[in-house]
């Protein structure tokens, strides 16, 4: 190879492997071409700068907006264990100097939703929505904006801590409101620039649309901002952007005119419909006694000596309630199904041995030693449900699937299990009225339709 051919292909290692091995060849041949056109023998600074651009903004593809998410929802449920208060003590002596106090909220309110903006922004250049340039324009403005998120969260700690002992924090601890500021110019003009993209496919002047972007950026980065301070939504977020990459692209459904359509079994008998309606009002009926215990026990109750225990009686009558529902549920989940009825039942069944483990902790109320390990029993049992539902549902490879689906687990067992049980609860009554009413009503004939590749789609069939 000649020294001018290695100038060029130097530039070829901005690109991915794969995308070299594509199209390197026919990139290095036009480069060399032009340059012999123009009498050059090296690169020109515009032909560096497109390399540097437009290989980056390659190589955010799916596999890096998926190892991201699953990053950055690993890292969000970690900062939600050591952030509760028992594990933060427990910490505390294995870290040094103030890492307990600085870094943790440093992770989760720069760490983590800087990993979920690089997945948004490879899966939105994975799927067209943004091309190269604009996907690094984007990171480049978005991740020093969540950084300055960071420092600002960490100064106002720093701030914070020195009021408390009556002394001056120094400059950093002053500089809280320049971070902010900062971070929300960046955050604004990396979303304006997001925007701009999909406003950019309608037929909206190019000034209007950049206005509007800049004011929704404007609007929308301070919200966006705050709710990435907790791992709560940046945990959320990245199982969403996880379970997306799993998506095909229309591309990648091969179609095929030899198509066959196979009638699902979307249909119950009537037997079956009426059993999981009555389980259903039999849960309602059952909820609104819990919850009204709940809410007024303490009154009348000689088994509630006082609110609290009226309130972990009541929340225990409504979750043992919730049991008649979750059978209705699978039993028309079961009949719609496709997949092996241990699929439905067996995540099913989990959940339900999980609200039982509640139940039996809130019997223990207000004593924490006594609810703690039936807490903690209830989030591996809901987080085991969860992960074997969706490693049965995803789309996409098998390893992928399980490995979102575990990680997903994960994140509910360290952030939401010990909550949602106990919401559950209250909200039992009118879920399970409105699954009585309208989850139990048959649906129409739907039929799946398989071709070439495996891939799948569904409509309605005429009924007979």
């Amino acid at each position: 190879m000649t020294a001018e051919r290695r100038r060029f292909a130097r530039l070829l290692r901005w690109y991915p492997k794969g995308w070299r091995e594509r199209n390197g060849e026919v990139l290095l041949g036009a480069m060399l071409d032009e340059a012999e056109r123009q009498g050059r023998d090296r690169p020109t600074g515009a032909e560096r700068w497109s390399a540097i651009v437009h290989g980056l903004g390659a190589r955010l593809d799916r596999r890096l907006a998926l190892g991201c998410a699953v990053a950055a929802l690993l890292l969000a449920a970690l900062a939600g264990i050591a952030l509760a208060g028992p594990a933060l003590e427990w910490l505390r002596p294995m870290l040094p100097g103030n890492a307990a106090r600085w870094g943790l909220p440093a992770v989760s309110a720069a760490v983590c939703p800087a990993l979920v903006a690089v997945a948004v922004v490879a899966l939105a250049r994975h799927r067209g929505w943004l091309s190269e340039p604009r996907a690094v324009l984007v990171l480049v403005l978005a991740v020093p904006s969540f950084a300055l998120s960071g420092l600002a969260a960490v100064s106002w700690s720093v701030g914070f801590d020195a009021a408390n002992r009556d002394v001056s924090g120094g400059w950093f601890a002053d500089a809280w409101a320049w971070f902010v500021a900062a971070g929300w110019a960046l955050g604004a003009a990396a979303i304006a620039v997001f925007l701009v993209a999909a406003i950019g496919r309608t037929r909206m002047h190019a000034a209007t649309a950049v206005g509007l972007a800049l004011l929704a950026g404007v609007v929308t980065a301070p919200i966006i901002g705050v709710s990435l301070l907790t791992p709560y939504t940046a945990a959320i977020a990245a199982a969403g952007v996880a379970v997306l990459t799993l998506l095909p692209l229309r591309s990648e459904r091969v179609t095929s005119p030899t198509a066959t359509a196979i009638p699902t079994s979307g249909t119950m008998t009537a037997g079956n419909r009426r059993l999981s309606r009555a389980s259903a009002w039999l849960a309602a009926a059952g909820g609104a006694v819990g919850v009204a215990y709940a809410l007024t026990g303490a009154r009348w109750s000689s088994g509630a000596v006082d609110t609290t225990a009226a309130m972990g009686q009541g929340i225990t009558l409504s979750l043992v309630s919730s049991l008649p529902l979750l059978a209705g549920v699978g039993i028309v989940l079961a009949a719609r199904s496709r997949r092996a009825p241990a699929h439905t039942w067996g995540p099913l069944l989990l959940l339900s041995v999980s609200f039982l483990a509640v139940a039996l902790g809130y019997l223990g109320a207000p004593a924490w030693d006594r609810m703690a390990p039936a807490l903690a029993a209830a989030s591996v049992l809901g987080a085991a449900a969860i992960t074997w539902w969706a490693a049965t549902r995803l789309r996409g490879p098998v390893a992928a699937r399980v490995v979102i689906a575990i990680v997903i687990g994960v994140g509910y067992a360290a952030l939401q299990g010990m909550l949602v049980a106990p919401l559950m609860s209250f909200a039992l009554p009118l879920v399970a009225a409105a699954f009585a009413i309208w989850g139990t009503r048959n649906c129409s004939g739907h039929v799946r339709t398989i071709r070439q590749g495996g891939d799948t789609s569904y409509g309605t069939a005429p009924q007979a």
